[in-house]
């Protein structure tokens, strides 16, 4: 069988005060994956940021790593640089993580060199709450009437994205891949750094507004009101960093929420908890929610993008509306005060990953989508 050459593009988060701000989705799935490709007959190029947080996780694997970066939608050259970076290493196929301008641009090249394209779409623009509306409507436009109809082939990551993608794309040029993550390499239990509590809650994730945050530190604080001995870990880096710490201070809670910053190995946190909080309102599907139910943890999460997918109402967890700090709360405090319901739904939150959700089978269906679309 012929080997492929494939260019995996992925971007990092933007810099704040001069540091990146934590780790996307997208580029934690292109580390994960990297060190795989080579035994399946697959030789991969990998354009990343040098600046990214796991570039020297990327640069252990032995791939060929370019430090290539697009700087947003006006970066207009940006499709001649990785259409050259494509040229130079005689790829047979571009692949890229998104965003969707980086998506727009190896589109581009692709079809410039006459190779085949594919793009992974975890969430939707229209969901970009951090754009404004106006800005949301263009790049939108101009994704669906361009990328998304010119790209040979269209990954989606939830049957919510497959849903809203289709109409768009058409399911013969459609795809359902679900994120995959490794079996959990820790076990339970263990001390963390900070308050002594008989629970530990936590989350991970960008320190952004749409992540949620804000609402996390609100359901700690009504459980906090309520005489709950629980901790609050919260994993991650990011420009409201400084706004969540004055809100905790603000809520009375500063002492019960420890900030972690951004962790490259999340093990030892995710051992520890008892539960996974998961506050977010916008999401694809979630590698940190995986990373949770792969380490047994019962979930609480906001109904968004993927999470269907992964929490099944009373079986590994509970659905909230999104925004319902209240019924956060309710089934936050449900969880810590029923050692056996924790429990079960921890076992179930393990066995739904390892059925569903295996980094082994996203391996395989990226596999062979790359066969099928560089023949």
């Amino acid at each position: 069988m012929n080997r492929i050459r494939v260019l995996q593009a992925a971007c990092a988060p933007v810099e704040v005060a001069g540091q990146v701000a934590g780790i996307t989705g997208p580029e934690r799935r292109a580390a994960n994956l990297a060190p795989r490709w080579q035994e399946l007959g697959l030789d991969v190029v990998i354009a990343y940021p040098q600046r990214g947080a796991l570039w020297g996780e990327l640069e252990a694997t032995g791939l060929t790593l370019v430090d290539f970066e697009l700087r947003g939608w006006r970066d207009f050259a940006g499709a001649r640089r990785i259409k050259e970076v494509a040229r130079v290493h005689r790829v047979d196929l571009i692949h890229s993580q998104g965003g969707a301008a980086l998506d727009l641009a190896c589109v581009r090249a692709a079809r410039s060199l006459g190779i085949a394209s594919l793009v992974t779409r975890p969430v939707m623009i229209a969901d970009n709450v951090n754009r404004s509306r106006l800005a949301r409507a263009i790049h939108g436009t101009v994704d669906r009437h361009f990328t998304l109809r010119l790209a040979d082939g269209v990954v989606a990551v939830s049957k919510d994205g497959f849903d809203r993608l289709a109409p768009v794309v058409g399911r013969q040029r459609l795809h359902l891949v679900h994120n995959g993550v490794k079996p959990f390499a820790g076990s339970a239990g263990g001390a963390l750094p900070g308050p002594v509590a008989r629970h530990h809650v936590g989350m991970i994730g960008h320190l952004l507004d749409y992540k949620g945050w804000d609402d996390f530190l609100r359901v700690a604080k009504v459980l906090s009101d309520d005489g709950h001995d629980v901790a609050w870990h919260i994993v991650g880096e990011g420009p409201e960093r400084a706004s969540l710490e004055a809100m905790a201070r603000d809520f009375g809670i500063a002492d019960r929420v420890l900030f972690h910053g951004l962790l490259h190995d999340v093990t030892p946190v995710l051992a520890a908890l008892d539960l996974f909080l998961f506050t977010s309102h916008r999401e694809g599907l979630s590698v940190a929610v995986l990373e949770a139910m792969s380490a047994g943890l019962p979930l609480v999460a906001t109904d968004v993008g993927g999470i269907a997918d992964q929490v099944i109402e009373g079986e590994n967890g509970f659905i909230v509306p999104d925004g319902d700090v209240a019924a956060a709360a309710a089934r936050v405090c449900m969880l810590v005060t029923d050692d056996a319901l924790r429990e079960r739904m921890g076992a179930a939150s393990r066995q739904r990953m390892e059925a569903h959700f295996s980094e082994q089978a996203m391996l395989s269906n990226y596999t062979a989508l790359y066969r099928q679309l560089a023949r």
